[in-house]
């Protein structure tokens, strides 16, 4: 009599016998067919519970087929050696050493064999499939679902058209699962946190939150000291009086004291335990907070802020300046070559909008040494649009750019009087068009150029329709109309490449986003045509 069992079984390791890495997987799990001579036993039970049944082009009609492709990914690749996969199973060694077992009528070799461990096959002699599950993906997918019910849906219609009962909803659509309730019945603890985890307050000297009662005075809450103290406050404050405290770190500063919210000070732990103390995120937008809290997790015992901002006996005036002086903030290589790269393909006003964007999201440290390199690169189109003008220097240009860098850095809410730059003086530019500087700025490529020759009859009948008008100087309005595909935009590109080759402006919208980008220096039109004939 034979019984089928079928189950899942999960082993968590001691730290100390855990498989850290892929070296150490091959002394649990095997995959490889066993030499029948040395380990003829065990040989025999590979073969016999341990092979996946052929599949693929050796057997189309396989249990484990599906959409014409094996569910278990088998036949499995040759590997010379054991890998960490993609996903969350390890690549297995599975040598091609000339090892095969016929099943059947069909030949297999290591590519079909089941990971198994031989201790327990030869100890039950029976198909057991084991894999290493080392992962985070694997750990999340074991867990996730301890307290995660099947999904539910409460779904209703009412005529009355009085408030809603939220709290009525909620407890018709909750739902507690299996798990959830033998875990309550047994009183097992819900959640919990290990480590113990303390979030630590950043904030700028005298910006911190002050609470206070509605019916206080202003003069009350300003002379109470008390309502003043922090976290971070009183950590700068202990490092000053307490010099045995210099050692740490103000994240490391919980782990031999505990914040007294009462007393709104730190005490010093009677019992050392372990406990994390964790800096609240803050973004490189809010700039000088951020460099605040890069020093605070890099200087030691520091006992002021205006320690934080001193280095070598000079004070700096803000804690960015600090931090490059230490050596915390990574150069500027990235960006230059980014801006490099632009500078040789792309247009002078695409140049200003990527400089404004490296500003505001790539926190880039010597502003200034990148203005001095990219400068002349982004006036090139101010220059050409108005070399006939001799009354403009190129101070002229420069203030030109700063002001269309102000334009960009006001759409993210910035100011260019917050970064390292020269500032925009009030001169007038109304004499320079943004639009006309950036069309006159558009190259004319070759390729352009020839699909002049290209047209055919009818597009080359349209073609010097329109070039007519231009060469005469008459103000004609076109239509060209035809259904898709018949060369509208090939025509355009001709008509676009002619004018702007003599030196005149065109300006090229549409309302189609395909021709658009065809177009050199082709835009989108926001409006479609059909609302001018309503």
């Amino acid at each position: 009599m034979y019984m089928l069992l079928n189950f899942n079984l999960l082993l968590i390791l001691e730290e100390s016998d855990k498989l850290n890495c892929p070296d150490n997987y091959d002394s649990l799990v095997r995959a490889e067919i066993p030499c029948p001579v040395t380990e003829s036993r065990l040989y025999s039970i590979v073969t016999k519970h341990m092979m996946h049944n052929p599949c693929g082009p050796l057997n189309t009609n396989a249990i484990c087929m599906k959409n014409n492709k094996c569910t278990k990914s088998y036949p499995k690749a040759f590997a010379a050696s054991t890998s960490q996969g993609n996903d969350s199973y390890p690549i297995y060694r599975r040598r091609d050493d000339g090892k095969q077992v016929t099943i059947g009528n069909r030949t297999l070799d290591n590519r079909w064999v089941v990971p198994y461990n031989s201790y327990l096959l030869l100890k039950y002699n029976c198909h057991i499939n084991v894999e290493i599950c080392s992962s985070i993906k694997s750990v999340k997918y074991l867990y996730k679902y301890v307290y995660k019910g099947p999904d539910r849906v409460d779904f209703g219609v009412s005529t009355h058209t009085s408030r809603d009962d939220e709290i009525a909803q909620f407890v018709n659509a909750r739902w507690i699962c299996a798990q959830e309730a033998l875990w309550r019945i047994f009183k097992f603890q819900l959640n919990g946190i290990s480590p113990s985890v303390v979030g630590l307050q950043i904030h700028l000297p005298n910006h911190q939150q002050v609470q206070f009662n509605i019916d206080e005075s202003i003069e009350d809450i300003l002379n109470d000291s008390d309502r003043s103290k922090t976290m971070l406050t009183e950590f700068l404050r202990k490092m000053l009086l307490t010099r045995d405290a210099r050692q740490y770190l103000y994240y490391e500063f919980p782990q031999r004291y505990w914040w007294n919210q009462r007393l709104r000070e730190w005490t010093r732990r009677q019992n050392i335990r372990k406990v994390v103390g964790i800096m609240y995120t803050i973004s490189p937008l809010d700039r000088e907070r951020y460099y605040l809290r890069l020093l605070l997790n890099h200087v030691r015992g520091p006992i002021s802020f205006e320690d934080l901002r001193t280095v070598d006996g000079f004070t700096f005036e803000t804690f960015k300046q600090s931090a490059e002086k230490r050596g915390l903030l990574e150069d500027d290589d990235s960006v230059t070559q980014c801006l490099r790269e632009a500078a040789n393909v792309h247009m002078p006003h695409s140049l200003r909008r990527l400089f404004a964007t490296i500003l505001v999201f790539c926190e880039p440290i010597r502003i200034r040494d990148l203005w001095d390199e990219f400068k002349t690169y982004m006036i090139e189109d101010y220059k050409n649009a108005n070399k006939n003008d001799h009354s403009l220097d190129e101070s002229f240009f420069l203030n030109c750019c700063l002001k269309d860098l102000t334009n960009y850095l006001s759409q993210h809410q910035k100011n260019i009087t917050d970064y390292d730059l020269p500032q925009p003086t009030s001169e007038s530019i109304t004499n320079i068009n943004k639009f006309i500087v950036e069309e006159k700025s558009i190259k004319i490529s070759k390729e352009d150029l020839d699909s002049i020759r290209k047209l055919n009859s009818q597009q080359q009948n349209a073609f010097d329709s329109v070039i007519h008008s231009i060469d005469s100087h008459a103000h004609t309005i076109f239509f060209i109309d035809g259904p898709g595909g018949t060369g509208k935009t090939f025509l355009y590109k001709s008509i676009l490449a002619y004018i702007r080759s003599k030196g005149l402006i065109a300006l090229a919208t549409t309302t189609s986003g395909i021709a658009a980008m065809s177009l050199p220096g082709g835009r989108l039109h926001i409006q479609d045509l059909r609302s001018l004939f309503y």
